[in-house]
């Protein structure tokens, strides 16, 4: 590929006039840069006319803008991300007399980088769901793409990358984590160019909304169902007693998840229940909530403890437990949360001895760490976000 020095020589065109008229000559000086252009940068040349009176000047571009010429011939141009590649710019010079000329300028803008577009569903994606993007890739010709992925195990290749530079992939249940997908262009130019992109994967989860965790009986409870990570998904419930509960699957609209049940005399104790969602991707999700059923509300006022006269010297131990116990967590919290739900989350965590940082409601890199230790003291995997397992933990007197 050749490449146009214009510090070296510059582009002449020669007009011979009738008669004894002096020849007119138009020519492209003092390109600058000579070299190293890209997006961003200024171009500016002069286009020299002799022989011309009160000559008159324009300019035209092979693809993108065209720039501007003033009357004395001076150019200027600041090429964008697009305008990457070669472009050969045609000057033209006129006069009143009918004479005129033109040359050209060959001018390259070096690519400056990669970008991606279009990403869906964002940087935080969910197992067996799609996600997609494009490579943008300005200046390159008939460009090819090669992609890794730094997760060990992935089931990203480069077949996910089309010559388009449309990704599509699905990640599997068991991808969960960060992926961080680095993409190379070249072409047959000698171009090359890389970017990176970040993609966590999380499971599905499905929460009961705002319910209550003690019911009357005759008194209906009721809530609705919502998810993350799972398009248009079906819900149902069962009720761990069975049979010898009054809760039937039919006490939740399976395509908005609206609940409503009225407990009955023979449902008077504790029930756990048990809320799925699935997908047509067959994504699930599950959750679980605690839920006692009293006879009256009489009976649930004549259960609660009578205020004490004297208070004890110290009950820390009584306190930590009623903190701990008194929130029901009901939706997914990871890094970058901010909620009312972070808030008591730390104070279970500084009440269960994992965390001994600042109760703020913001769920960062020490609560990230508190919900690892609560997670592992509790058998379950030390991810450090809080997801159906540990709300279960959370949510368990």
């Amino acid at each position: 590929m050749r490449y146009f020095h214009p510090a070296r020589f510059a582009l002449l065109a020669l007009l011979v006039l009738p008669g004894n008229a002096l020849a007119a000559t138009l020519s492209v000086l003092e390109i600058q840069p000579t070299s190293g252009i890209v997006a961003g940068t200024p171009v500016t040349f002069y286009a020299a006319a002799d022989g011309f009176r009160d000559p008159t000047f324009s300019v035209s571009n092979s693809f993108g803008s065209a720039g501007t010429i003033d009357k004395f011939g001076y150019f200027s141009w600041t090429p964008t991300i697009d305008d990457a590649g070669t472009h050969i710019f045609t000057v033209t010079v006129k006069d009143s007399f009918g004479n005129n000329a033109s040359t050209t300028a060959r001018i390259y803008v070096i690519p400056k980088s990669l970008a991606i577009q279009q990403l869906s569903p964002g940087t935080i994606v969910y197992t067996n769901a799609p996600v997609a993007f494009t490579v943008h890739a300005p200046g390159f010709t008939s460009p090819w793409f090669t992609l890794s992925d730094s997760y060990a195990g992935t089931s990203v290749t480069n077949a996910n990358l089309a010559s388009t530079g449309i990704f599509s992939w699905t990640p599997a249940s068991n991808e969960q984590g960060l992926h961080t997908l680095t993409i190379t262009a070249r072409d047959l130019y000698g171009l090359y160019a890389t970017i990176t992109q970040d993609l966590t994967v999380m499971p599905p989860t499905v929460a009961f909304g705002k319910p209550s965790t003690r019911a009357t009986v005759g008194t209906p409870v009721t809530f609705t169902a919502t998810s993350v990570g799972l398009t248009k998904p079906s819900y149902t419930i069962t009720d761990s007693l069975g049979f010898n509960s009054t809760l039937r699957e039919n006490a939740i609209a399976s395509t908005t998840g609206a609940f409503s049940w009225t407990p009955a005399a023979r449902d008077i104790g504790t029930h756990t229940l048990t809320l799925t969602a699935t997908d047509a991707n067959r994504s699930t999700a599950t959750a679980k909530l605690t839920l006692t059923v009293e006879a009256t509300s009489s009976a649930a006022t004549s259960t609660s403890t009578p205020a004490q006269t004297t208070a004890p010297a110290s009950t820390p131990a009584s306190a930590s437990s009623s903190t701990q116990n008194s929130y029901i967590f009901t939706s997914f919290l990871g890094i970058g949360s901010r909620s009312t739900a972070v808030t008591e989350l730390q104070k279970h965590l500084t009440a269960d001895g994992s965390y001994a940082g600042p109760v703020t409601g913001y769920f960062g890199a020490l609560t990230a760490a508190g919900v690892k230790k609560f997670q592992a003291a509790h058998g379950i995997e030390p991810v450090g976000y809080v997801g159906p397992q540990t709300r279960a933990a959370l949510n368990t007197p």
